[in-house]
Order: C-alpha cells, then sequence, then structure tokens
C-alpha cells in the first residue's frame, strides 16, 4: 500500500508502478506498463514509479515531487533507475541494450540526474532510427527499490538459438549487470518442460531447484503475456525478484515445429491464425476459464492457450502439477465446489439471473458503447474507449462460459436420459427443443420477411433483379418504406461479426452484401408452419414412456422443461457475450486505424488489425510513430502461417453410437456423476469429438462423404461451397449449403437452403441448432465435403444416416 505522501505525488509527473493501467502506455513506455501489469497479478516485482515523458519538462516540479517517493524514503534508499521506451520490449523489437540503466542510486539529487541521463539516451537512440521505423522515440523513467542481489541474470522462454521450448537460464554472482552487458561469460542452465534443470555451462552458481524456480517464474510471465518472454531476475536472501520482462524478438520467421502432446485446434471457435490486435484473447480464454472451473467445480484448472506456427492451440491444464498430496487436496476441494453447484441447483440460478439481471445489463451496455460517436472522441479517449471495450470483452468471456454450463448440462441429462429410455438418437431426441432457439433463426427469419416484402413492391423488385452498384442509393429514393426496413434490419442484426474475432466483418458494414442476401430471398417462401415437428415427436415420446413408471414419466417432463427453457440460452448467450462484444471493438478499432491511417502511421486503416493493441494505444498518443513496417510484416507472417495450415485429419472419428471414448465418473459421488456425464456429452456433441459411426455397405460404398447427422430428412439438391461472405451471394433457393464451419453470423442463409453440409461441428453446434430451428437435414463434421463435393454438383444428404451421396446428372 502506497502511503498518503505518494498519493500526493503528480500523477501527470509520478506514476506508482502498481496503478500504471492502459491508457498510460503513451506515457509510461512498454517496460513500465508490463512491470506494473506483473506487480498487480502478484508477481515478485520490487517497488517502484513511473517518472512520466512530460516529466522532462517540468524539472523544478520533478525535483520536488521525487522525495514523496517511497512514502517519503527516498533520500534514505538505493534505486535503481532505468529507461523505458516508448518503442522499448515491443513484440517487434527490444531495443535492448540501447537505452540507460543505473544502478545503487542514492538521493533526489543524484536520482534526478540519472533520469535526466536516461532522457538524453533516449535522444541519441532516436537520432539513430536504428531499425527505421520511429521519429519519435520518447521515453518514460522507472525508479525502483534496489536488489542488492547475491545472485542475478536472465532466462529466455524458447531457447533463442534452437527456438526449442525450454527456458535457457543465465546466471552470475552480484546485481548482474555483467551478466546482461555481456562483459563475463555467464553460468548457463537449461531447464526442459517437464522440469528437468541441466548445467551446460559454468560452475554451479546455482542449483538444480533454484534453476527450476527461475524457470518456473519465467514460464509463469509467459503464460500471463501469451507469448515467449525474456526476463531479469535477482536473488537475494533466499527470495526471487522479477526485475524486468519483455518479448522475445528472436524468433524464427517460418516456424514449422510441431505443436508437443496434448495440445489441439479449435477449428470452429479459432479456425484461423489470430490478428495481432486481438491475441490477447487467448489469454482472457485462460483467464476465464480459470475462473469459471472454479465456480462450477470442474476437475480442471483451466484451458491452456497459445499459438504454436502462429495458429491458436489449446489443451486442458490439470488441476495441480505437483506432490501427490497437492493434487489430491486439489480434486477434492473441486469435487466440494461441484457438489455444491449440485445441491443449491446453482445452473438453475444462474439461468435466472441471466434473464433477470445479468442479460440486461449486457443490453444496456452494448446499447451504451453502441451511442458512442466515436468520431467525436479525442484521442486520449478513444483509447480509454478501447480500454474499456476490451474489460467488456474479458468480462463478456467469463459470462459466456458461465452460461454455458446450464446448456449443458440440462440439455445433456435430458438427452442421456431419453436415449436410455427410447433408445433414441441425439438428433431426434433435440428435435423435441426445436423452435425455442429464437435467437439464432431471428435473422434468417427477417431476412425472408424482407424478401417478401420486396417481391410485392414491383419497383422495388425489379430493382434487385438488375442489382448494381447504385442500386442502394436508388432504393433510397424510390423506396423510402423499404430502405427503412433495410435500415432496421442493419440496427438489429448487424452488431455481429460473421465469426469469432475482430478481423472478421459486420453486416452492418456491407449493405451490399445485405441487398444481394434479399435479392435471393424474392422467390424464396419459407413454410415456416411445417418447419417445426417438435410436438409430434413428443407425443411419440410421451406414448412410449406410458408404460414406464411414475417416476420415470415425472423426470422425463421435469427434463424436458429445463431443456426447453435453457435450449435458447446458447444462441443468444452467443450474441450478447460474444457477436455483439467483438463488433464494438471491431469499430473502434477501425476509427483508430482510419487516425493513424490519415496521420501516415499505417497505410490504410485496416493495417490496425496488425498492430498489437499496446502498439494502438501506444501511436494513438504519439503522432510520430510510424507502424508501417510492423504492420506490413505481421500481415505477411499471418499470410504465412495460412499457407502452412496445420494438417487436420480427412476422416476425422464420426458418430456417436456407443461413445467408446467416454471417461467413467463412477469414482465420483452420484449425486455429480450426472452433471459431469452431461458436459462431457456437451462438450463431444458441440465439437465432434466422437466414436466411429457404422453404417450399411451400400451407404459406404456410394457416399463420397460422411459424417454426423444432425437433422433427420433427406434432400437432393445442387451444391453450393460457400468459404466466406463473399460467397453469400451464390447460394440460390433450395441449394445445399456445403461450408468448412458456419459462425452464428451466418444464419441468414438458412432460409434459402435445402441442407447442410459442414466439415467440422456437432450436433450442438451453432450451425446445428440453426438447421433443427429451419427444418433442413444436416450433416455435420464430415472432415473434407467442402473439398470432395464440387460446386454445382447435385448431391443428396441423409440427414438420418449422415451420408451425403453424389447423383446423376
Amino acid at each position: 500500500m502506497m502511503s498518503k505522501s505518494a498519493e500526493e505525488c503528480p500523477t501527470w509527473l509520478v506514476i506508482p508502478l502498481a496503478e500504471i493501467s492502459e491508457k498510460d502506455i503513451s506515457r509510461v513506455g512498454m517496460k513500465a506498463y508490463r512491470l506494473g501489469c506483473l506487480l498487480r497479478a502478484g508477481f515478485p516485482v520490487p517497488e517502484g514509479y513511473v517518472v512520466t515523458s512530460e516529466a522532462r519538462q517540468s524539472r523544478e516540479q520533478l525535483l520536488s515531487a521525487l522525495p514523496a517517493m517511497f512514502g517519503g524514503r527516498l533520500d534514505r534508499l538505493s534505486v535503481a533507475v532505468r529507461s523505458s521506451g516508448f518503442s522499448e520490449d515491443s513484440s517487434a523489437h527490444s531495443y535492448a541494450g540501447m537505452y540507460q540503466t543505473f544502478l545503487r542510486v542514492e538521493g533526489a539529487a543524484a536520482v534526478l540526474a540519472a533520469i535526466e541521463a536516461c532522457f538524453a539516451a533516449a535522444d541519441r537512440v532516436a537520432e539513430s532510427n536504428v531499425y527505421g521505423q520511429h521519429s519519435d522515440f520518447g521515453c518514460a523513467v522507472i525508479v525502483q527499490a534496489m536488489v542488492s542481489a547475491e545472485t542475478a541474470g536472465v532466462a529466455f522462454t524458447l531457447n533463442p538459438v534452437t527456438m526449442r521450448e525450454e527456458t535457457v537460464i543465465n546466471a552470475g554472482t552480484g546485481t548482474g549487470e555483467r551478466t546482461v552487458d555481456g562483459s563475463i561469460t555467464p553460468e548457463a542452465w537449461t531447464v526442459t518442460e517437464d522440469g528437468h534443470a541441466r548445467l551446460t555451462y559454468g560452475t554451479e552458481i546455482l542449483n538444480a531447484a533454484l534453476a527450476n524456480r527461475i524457470a518456473s517464474l519465467a514460464k509463469a510471465v509467459e503464460r500471463f503475456f501469451g507469448e515467449p518472454q525474456d526476463i531479469e531476475w535477482a536473488w537475494k536472501g533466499g527470495e526471487l525478484f522479477l526485475l524486468q520482462a519483455r518479448p522475445v524478438t528472436a524468433k524464427p520467421d517460418d516456424e514449422l515445429a510441431a505443436p508437443g502432446a496434448g495440445w489441439n485446434r479449435d477449428p470452429i471457435h479459432y479456425p484461423y491464425p489470430l490478428c495481432p490486435a486481438f491475441r490477447w484473447d487467448l489469454q482472457a480464454l485462460e483467464e476465464a476459464s480459470r475462473s469459471i472451473f472454479d465456480e462450477n467445480g470442474i476437475m480442471l484448472e483451466k484451458i491452456e492457450a497459445r499459438e504454436i506456427n502462429g495458429w491458436p492451440y489449446f489443451r486442458d491444464f490439470p488441476l495441480a502439477d505437483g506432490e501427490e498430496v497437492a493434487i489430491r487436496d486439489g480434486y477434492v476441494q473441486r469435487l466440494k465446489k461441484s457438489l455444491r453447484v449440485v445441491r443449491t441447483d446453482k445452473l438453475y440460478q444462474d439461468t435466472e439471473s441471466w434473464r433477470r439481471e445479468w442479460k440486461p445489463l449486457w443490453m444496456q451496455r452494448i446499447a451504451g458503447y453502441r451511442g458512442v460517436s466515436l468520431g467525436e472522441l479525442s484521442d486520449t479517449q478513444l483509447a480509454g474507449h478501447l480500454e474499456e471495450i476490451k474489460q467488456f470483452i474479458q468480462e463478456s468471456k467469463r459470462m459466456h462460459l458461465r452460461m454455458n454450463y446450464p446448456f449443458a448440462v440440462f440439455v445433456g441429462e435430458f438427452v442421456l436420459a431419453c436415449r436410455q429410455w427410447l433408445d433414441w438418437t441425439d438428433d431426434k431426441c433435440l428435435t423435441m427443443l426445436q423452435g425455442t432457439s429464437t435467437m439464432s433463426s431471428e435473422p434468417a427469419r427477417e431476412l425472408a420477411r424482407l424478401g417478401r416484402i420486396a417481391g410485392k413492391r414491383s419497383r422495388t423488385a425489379d430493382l434487385l433483379r438488375r442489382l448494381g452498384p447504385g442500386t442502394l442509393s436508388m432504393l433510397q429514393a424510390q423506396d423510402v418504406f423499404f430502405y427503412g426496413e433495410l435500415e432496421r434490419y442493419r440496427n438489429s442484426f448487424g452488431l455481429r461479426t460473421l465469426g469469432y474475432e475482430v478481423l472478421e466483418k459486420t453486416v452492418a458494414e456491407m449493405p451490399e452484401l445485405l441487398l444481394r442476401l434479399v435479392r435471393s430471398q424474392l422467390l424464396n417462401q419459407v413454410d415456416e408452419d411445417g418447419m417445426n415437428n417438435s410436438v409430434q415427436v413428443m407425443q411419440e415420446a410421451r406414448a412410449l414412456l406410458a408404460g414406464q413408471s411414475m417416476e420415470i414419466r415425472g423426470r422425463f417432463e421435469k427434463l424436458l422443461g429445463r431443456a426447453l427453457d435453457v435450449y435458447g440460452l446458447r444462441e443468444e448467450n452467443g450474441y450478447y457475450t460474444v457477436g455483439a462484444p467483438l463488433a464494438l471493438m471491431r469499430f473502434a478499432l477501425l476509427e483508430a486505424g482510419r487516425r493513424l491511417s490519415a496521420r501516415n502511421q499505417v497505410e490504410k486503416a485496416s493495417d490496425v488489425f496488425f498492430l498489437e493493441m499496446e502498439e494502438i494505444l501506444q501511436a494513438l498518443g504519439h503522432s510520430g510513430m510510424d507502424c508501417r513496417s510492423a504492420a506490413a510484416a505481421r500481415f505477411c507472417r499471418r499470410q504465412a502461417a495460412l499457407k502452412h495450415a496445420p494438417f487436420l485429419r480427412e476422416h476425422p472419428p464420426i458418430g456417436y453410437d456407443g461413445d467408446q471414448d467416454v471417461p467413467s465418473f463412477e469414482r465420483f459421488p452420484v449425486e455429480v456423476r450426472s452433471y459431469f456425464s452431461s458436459i462431457h456429452w456437451f462438450v463431444t456433441r458441440d465439437e465432434g469429438k466422437v466414436a466411429e459411426l457404422p453404417m450399411a455397405g451400400e451407404q459406404m460404398e456410394s457416399a463420397i462423404a460422411r459424417g454426423i447427422p444432425a437433422c433427420s430428412g433427406v434432400y437432393t439438391g445442387t451444391a453450393r461451397i460457400i468459404h466466406s461472405e463473399g460467397d453469400f451471394h451464390r447460394l440460390h433457393e433450395g441449394d445445399v449449403l456445403v461450408c468448412r464451419t458456419l459462425p452464428p453470423g451466418w444464419s441468414m442463409l438458412f432460409p434459402a437452403a435445402g441442407a447442410l453440409v459442414t466439415d467440422i461441428g456437432g450436433v450442438l453446434s451453432h450451425a446445428a441448432i440453426i438447421a433443427r430451428e429451419f427444418g433442413i437435414p444436416a450433416v455435420m463434421a464430415t472432415g473434407c465435403g467442402s473439398r470432395v463435393i464440387k460446386d454445382g454438383q447435385r448431391i443428396t444428404v441423409d440427414g438420418l444416416t449422415g451420408a451425403v451421396r453424389a447423383e446423376s446428372s
């Protein structure tokens, strides 16, 4: 806790490290910002302050403010004074050794002299412009309590020579400056991912146990920032300190290393490499999963996320990593929480809280952020707005994971019970819930309504049939009512990215696309009355259960009621906690991009997506910061990653019958077995991680693709391969929609589709849910459908067996 005198330092001159936030990056530099983040997160960073860039213009005020540091103890302390350059320690360049550091500085006058020397060193870096990127190399200065170390050095979490995922440690006696500046040959250790420490050079200044502690600290910093780190550390009196952390910049241009065991891609939610502006999302996922797993008693610590070869990868991180007793205690505590979740009916309470409290709050916040006039904000205000939206997305990710559990458990319990009592497939069980996910189908139904309106207005229909560059303005002039309906649609459904990250456009940005989609609806009449056969299937189920005990019949009705209650929650949750927040971030980033482009800091507004968030905030505050080279290099790097896309199996395991990979929950108390079984069912049905589906010999021979049946029925039509929104207009009435995966933002295509075939996804994926809402046959997780099926080919989709067959012309 800072003393009152420290708090009275003018914050435009001096800021405590622990109080730095993203909005301060342009005043304090990346090194200080990272240290502040680490200090707030509980890492062992020595207490300190940042003298802002503005302070160099106010020498006398700074001199009078310095004594208030460290609770008025500055004159009695030895401190370290080091620069924090605006371009220093970024993901692109570290500028290591090019700025200035002073150790063992004592007294306010000496501290002031060291601060001024750091400012002067920054001026020399600007004059040299060694990387040819920036014309403004301003800096702030960090003043920290000096750690008079017994041993100190550096550690890399990625081997800078071999690029292996192992921690390399250099160590020397004393405070470590000679280790860092290269004036001595340090002792060297290598610590592997499994904790094996090996001395590679030197006389054992460290030991294996201390090397492991240093490696653990470095890896914790890597997990915190989501990328390999280069840290400086110090050891004193049995305590390990973290002095500095920056990204490892010496990474290979074209990494092709394979991921380690347990790492898997999520091609549904992360189908492409993340753009740099959204890379922080992986860390947000880790933090959200840690929080919600603990809240709901899940037997995992978190979902661990990282980029490998430019692609997002994920793995389940176990509860404890250490002694057997610690592991056992961790499981016991989580088991108690899961029991509490079941006994208190927490998930039902969460559902009620969502409808009564959380959803209205999210709607209010979305409306508030959407109402901000971005163009009228100052650069500082826009930076603050970006920081707020980032925080909103982080909160939304936690809420999204929280609200997945009522859907997973209540729908899962219902389907698993029906499979046992009725011997039905998942698809048929889920048919009873059809028609309750209105948010998923509403954009498509409204689009079909626009098509019907246009069909009744001859001049409007004629304009749409002759669609061209000027159609939108002509509609605005000739049919005010219809143009108003188009705008209402854009305002109602346009605030959602078409995919799962900020690089994906929204419908609101593409009025021409909307016109093409309406045009495709002109002759399409959706028979909404005939789409829902849930009532008939419910009646069939009740007839089959008539001979069962009253207890089973009563349980069926209770499980059905709860499943019906939450089935629409999945798509609703997806809009308010994923689609809309991402759209808000996209709009704010594009506004930042327009400003940077106008100042020639980037070539075009969309280049902003290829800058890190911290760099965007920094560039907004420094008009001389040239980001063009960094954006161009990262764009090329992403393109290279796309060319070397990780291999996905041509024919992944498909089908659900047998559930050969279902784990045993017999070791858990009876009360929570259904809870965990339902969660496992949900995960496998969402992602399509399932066992082999047996098929009849004739079907096996004639099928050009096989997958998971997600909505029953048989349909023959023309295949239309849809890769992106640029292909939407090619889907005609009655075509079979064939795609790799189908994000929620694509739901507007369904009124025109006769059937659906996807490469990936399960019966609980967004695509499957929407297909059931529209009652069209659907086959998911073919693995290769979008490649083996030819565009324009006549095919038959069998939503009962999961077979896709070619038809003769």
